[in-house]
Parts: C-alpha cells; sequence; structure tokens
C-alpha cells in the first residue's frame, strides 16, 4: 500500500481555494483530489469540472452525480471501515453529497471547500465529519498496489 507522507501533505496544504481549480495554485475539493492522483500516483483522472458550475450547495443537483464517478470506470467503492491512503471520501453538506476528500490514512483526509484560506488536514471521526461521509471509493490500481 502506497503511503501518503508528510511531504505530500506539506506540498498541498497550503493550496489555496480556487472554483475549477486543479493545480498547486488553487484547487476546489474534486480538484485536489485529481491533481494530487496525477501528481502523487501518476493517474489522471476524468476531468468533470464541466458537469458543475461551481461548489455551491445551491448546486447540490450537479454535484451529487459526480461524486461517485470521479474516479471513472476505475473507481470501486469500498467499506468506510476498510479506508486507506489515497482513498477518496464523499461528504454531504447540508442533505446532498456534494464535496470530496482524499484520504491520508484511516483517521485524516485533506480536502478544501469554498470559504477556506487553503488545504485543510481534518479527522475522519471529528464531530464536524464523522456523521457526512457517505461513501469510501479507491481506484482499482491502488489494490494492486
Amino acid at each position: 500500500m502506497k503511503e501518503f507522507t508528510l511531504e505530500m501533505q506539506s506540498k498541498y496544504s497550503r493550496v489555496p481555494f480556487k472554483e475549477h481549480g486543479n493545480t498547486l495554485s488553487g484547487c476546489d475539493c474534486g480538484g485536489l483530489v485529481w491533481l494530487i492522483y496525477k501528481n502523487e500516483l501518476g493517474i489522471t483522472l476524468p476531468d468533470w469540472r464541466k458537469y458543475y458550475s461551481s461548489t455551491q450547495i445551491e448546486n447540490s443537483d450537479e454535484l451529487s452525480g459526480t461524486i461517485s464517478t470521479m474516479l471513472g470506470e476505475n473507481g470501486v467503492e469500498v467499506p468506510l471501515s476498510q479506508v486507506q491512503p489515497f482513498d477518496v471520501l464523499s461528504f454531504r453538506i447540508g442533505t446532498a453529497p456534494i464535496h470530496v476528500g482524499i484520504a491520508v490514512n484511516a483517521r485524516l483526509f485533506l480536502h478544501i471547500m469554498a470559504g477556506r484560506t487553503c488545504v485543510a488536514q481534518e479527522r475522519l471521526d471529528s464531530p464536524q465529519w464523522k456523521n457526512r461521509c457517505t461513501g469510501c471509493f479507491r481506484h482499482e490500481r491502488m489494490f494492486s498496489e
């Protein structure tokens, strides 16, 4: 299993929020996953930014359909109890599953949201997130590593 190192965490910790961004100069939540997969795993995920106009809650219909497919046809849903580094985690904001993060390990994940200045590391079992996780998805390549 590939490790999400402290060096990697540090590399992304200063990335600011940018709607539709997927570079070190700015990302939204899906763009962060896309960027980490490309840079750290050498996997180019589908670019699904064209499917939503913004990451705001009022666009939840646009966003909720893309979350489980962001790994493309190579994504496999796994139980949250089996989360591993680089798994994509989906989260409910309000009642809609419209936010994603990427697992650092079984307890921590990285994500970014509008209104935040940069990428945050959070605990999956924190009061803010423990009841909001709606799914855990793994790229099929991660099963063989």
